[in-house]
């Protein structure tokens, strides 16, 4: 199983992104299933779309974005006893 992050799914969609090539090489090794099941939480889903829409200025490449893990991934939400956990953790 791999957690993956805005950062990630940001450069991978935005090719201008300084770091898209790495990010092209780790989603196609995700899409490969070299580290397990891709899962997001509902965070990174919304911070994903929040960044699109404010970087593109474009609501279609927005919710084009928001799609893709969707289809492709699990998601967690992050419930008020889940942030109090993980929040311990740290």
């Amino acid at each position: 199983m791999i957690l993956l992050d805005t950062s990630l799914i940001v450069a991978y969609a935005n090719t201008a992104d300084q770091n898209h090539g790495r990010a092209v090489e780790v989603m196609k090794a995700v899409a490969e299933g070299v580290y397990g099941t891709p899962v997001i939480t509902d965070y990174v889903f919304n911070e994903v779309v929040t960044v699109t829409l404010i970087k593109a200025k474009s609501l279609a490449k927005a919710c084009e974005l928001g799609e893709t893990p969707l289809k492709s991934c699990l998601m967690f939400k992050v419930d008020e006893p889940t942030l109090s956990t993980s929040l311990e953790a740290v």
